[in-house]
């Protein structure tokens, strides 16, 4: 994971990358960092959870280090519009 400064460092560090298909990217916004893994079956929710991090590494832009299950219904509607819109079939994190 990386923080860019513009979307222009944004797109340089994707395309440093090589991945096929383009990568989602999206806005870094401040507050809280809460995380959902989400099994779809063929673009229909079949389970999901969500987790905050307490820790990351590397500190600022890393992976969580440390977790803390939430409360996934808080991200139930925003996580079956996204699987539904993309189809999605298997594992995500939306």
């Amino acid at each position: 994971m990386s923080i860019a400064g513009s979307t222009d460092e944004a797109i340089e560090q994707v395309e440093a990358l090589g991945f096929t298909p383009t990568l989602l990217l999206q806005s870094l916004v401040p507050g809280e960092d809460f995380c959902v893994a989400a099994l779809a079956d063929k673009g229909r929710l079949a389970a999901m959870m969500a987790y905050r991090n307490l820790t990351t590494f590397p500190r600022k832009a890393g992976a969580g280090a440390v977790r803390e299950t939430v409360d996934a219904e808080p991200f139930r509607e925003a996580v079956e519009k996204v699987v539904a819109a993309s189809g999605w079939d298997g594992l995500a994190e939306p």
